[in-house]
């Protein structure tokens, strides 16, 4: 069961764009634990209730400039119950993730940006392999700092955008494997605080009415600063799941009369499954297309 709810205010004028709004989501979920080599299972469910008030603000100042602010403030609280045991357990967090932005424009098609802000992942419960009392994990934090610029040519009909990042995450949370009587167990801990950086480039034209070629392309280096568990030492290898290059590439026409027609290819490097860095997704590529007709009034 997920259910939610949010309401969104908006307000625009002499520059100035501001919205506020308000949510609340219940999340009700029954997670199956299996147990492979022993062909076994056990079951747990957890409901988490999450209200969050938010808000975010941009002024332009001396012509060329304006500054954005953000925060978010989120309480959610989780109810956790093992069915096999009757285990239960209960906890609550709140997070604050603010935001901060700049912006300088060069001309009215051009402007460059950077920005700092705060993201969380909520923290929770996980009975894989936890023993009562045991299965709790914290927030995942990140600090996210950006540099960019985006830009438009040729009257509107060419846009190309760049931007550098650089992240920082405190308290990530890993998979981590302990040896047991019935050999290595996962389960979620924070275990880690590593570093990404890269970048990103995004460009796109219409050469002709309606016809809009586009790709882009982006690159993250990602490696665990310190992090061990019962299967090695795992300092300085890859974050699994994060391959290093990813890129699109395809191509849009839409005609004045509702006919499309879309065709891109995304692919991406190999990424690995695990923190050993042993088992990995092969570098690959996906052809999606569509096509179709748009109408703007359908009448019975």
């Amino acid at each position: 069961l997920d259910l939610g709810q949010e309401l969104r205010f908006s307000y625009e004028e002499d520059g100035v764009n501001a919205v506020f709004g308000a949510m609340y989501s219940r999340l009700d979920k029954k997670v199956r634990y299996n147990y492979y080599n022993m062909g076994m299972k056990h079951y747990a469910r957890d409901t988490t209730d999450t209200y969050a008030a938010f808000g975010q603000v941009k002024i332009p100042f001396w012509e060329k400039w304006a500054i954005t602010g953000g925060l978010r403030l989120e309480h959610y609280t989780t109810d956790f119950k093992e069915e096999d045991t009757g285990y239960s357990d209960s906890g609550s967090w709140t997070s604050l993730s603010p935001k901060l932005a700049l912006e300088y424009s060069i001309t009215d098609d051009n402007l460059v940006y950077t920005s700092v802000s705060r993201g969380s992942r909520a923290a929770g419960f996980d009975a894989y392999q936890g023993s009562p009392g045991n299965y709790e994990f914290d927030e995942e934090e990140l600090w996210a700092f950006e540099l960019g610029s985006k830009n438009t040519f040729w009257d509107g009909k060419a846009r190309v955008n760049a931007a550098l990042f650089y992240y920082k995450f405190n308290s990530m949370q890993l998979e981590s494997y302990t040896n047991t009587m019935m050999g290595p167990m996962p389960s979620i801990k924070n275990v880690g605080n590593p570093t990404a950086f890269g970048g990103e480039l995004e460009v796109a034209v219409m050469p002709l009415p309606g016809l809009e070629l586009f790709g882009s392309t982006g690159y993250t280096h990602m490696r665990y600063d310190t992090f061990e568990d019962d299967l090695g030492d795992h300092t300085g290898n890859h974050v699994p799941y994060v391959p290093e290059l990813t890129y699109n590439v395809g191509l849009q026409y839409r005609s004045p009369k509702g006919f499309f027609v879309r065709a891109e290819v995304l692919g991406a490097t190999e990424s690995y499954l695990d923190s050993t860095n042993t088992g990995y997704i092969p570098e690959h590529a996906l052809v999606n297309a569509k096509i179709g007709w748009e109408f703007d009034k359908v009448e019975a």
